[in-house]
């Protein structure tokens, strides 16, 4: 639930605030002594108090338990533009759409502040962040360097006049808690079959076969061959709406073990919603489960496509459109 903060939950926000910030910090190498004006270690009680006093919108996404996982705030402009200030969820709750949520909160509100543009720095080394947030519209508007920082400011911009405001904004997104992860086997290739004849009629150029064969699809779940590849399904209410694909291998020479995403696919209504990540999540405690730590895919060639892989951490994107992850345990 997101809600305003109140003023005696100001030390709370801190701690989440120079909690989430400190795993940019140690990423990046910046400490108290080299970036003490970076929001990890410049944050304080006193600050956020003399905001809140100020009137500045400060929000907060709390769990049912009444903790808070993430925060903003507004800085409101003269000039109908405002500026997003300290967007952040607490690392363990990270990658469960709370940022996204936060950020589309955000727009809105700036949009009921009548505000025209909304505004935001970043770390420009940070490319996984400025990815994230040009997949939520976000517009890069250029950079600059200040000696008291040792990496670059970024900066980047939102139009959030009502009839420009992300399509994300209106979508029917699901909790993150919503979306069901199965897979693939007897008890669930039916909604498997539906979700593919969905598939092939709303974007019938994105699939690999004109015609849905589901007598074979049936076939090959219990095919001995098909074994070694296996599916992961996205449920929500009943229905799929997403998969990955994938096989693993090894070589009995010495003992590599490596994965082979074949097929990743969302419907598209579904997309933007977090759901895509968490299929790559699973996959990937999959992977890590049978001491696997990289694998391979051949990722589309299309600005979403970038955009999306970009945002992986730990990743090697070749000119080539070949996709490589190194994962670790930890």
């Amino acid at each position: 639930m997101i809600r305003p903060v109140n003023k005696c939950e100001i030390e709370k926000c801190v701690e989440l605030i120079q909690s989430s910030f400190l795993t940019v910090a140690r990423e990046f190498g910046f400490t108290r002594e080299n970036a003490p004006r970076f929001t990890a270690f410049a944050v304080t009680a006193d600050r956020l108090a003399y905001q809140y006093e100020e009137g500045r919108p400060m929000y907060g996404y709390f769990g049912e338990d009444g903790q808070i996982l993430g925060y903003y705030s507004l800085q409101l402009q003269e000039n109908g533009e405002c500026e997003l200030n300290n967007l952040c969820v607490r690392p363990e709750y990270r990658h469960r759409r709370i940022g996204e949520i936060l950020y589309c909160h955000a727009l809105n509100t700036a949009a009921d502040k009548g505000c025209r543009k909304m505004k935001l720095g970043i770390v420009e080394e940070n490319k996984r962040l400025r990815a994230w947030y040009e997949g939520m519209g976000a517009k890069h508007t250029g950079t600059k360097k200040f000696d008291f920082f040792p990496f670059t400011c970024g900066y980047l911009e939102t139009d959030v006049t009502r009839d420009k405001l992300p399509e994300r904004l209106n979508a029917d997104a699901p909790e993150a808690d919503a979306v069901i992860y199965q897979k693939l086997c007897k008890e669930t290739v039916d909604a498997y079959i539906a979700y593919l004849r969905t598939a092939m009629k709303e974007e019938p150029e994105k699939m690999t076969a004109d015609v849905l064969d589901e007598k074979g699809i049936r076939l090959r779940i219990e095919d001995p061959f098909y074994q070694k590849t296996d599916s992961i399904l996205a449920v929500l209410d009943g229905a799929v709406v997403g998969r990955i694909e994938y096989h693993f291998y090894g070589c009995i020479q010495d003992g590599a073990k490596m994965a082979y995403v074949d097929w990743v696919y969302v419907l598209p209504k579904r997309r933007h919603q977090g759901i895509a990540q968490g299929l790559f999540r699973q996959f990937e405690k999959e992977c890590l489960s049978f001491g696997i730590n990289q694998y391979y895919l051949i990722r589309a060639e299309n600005e979403n496509a970038n955009r999306f892989y970009s945002a992986f951490s730990e990743v090697s994107l070749t000119e080539e459109p070949l996709l490589r992850k190194q994962l670790s345990a930890t």
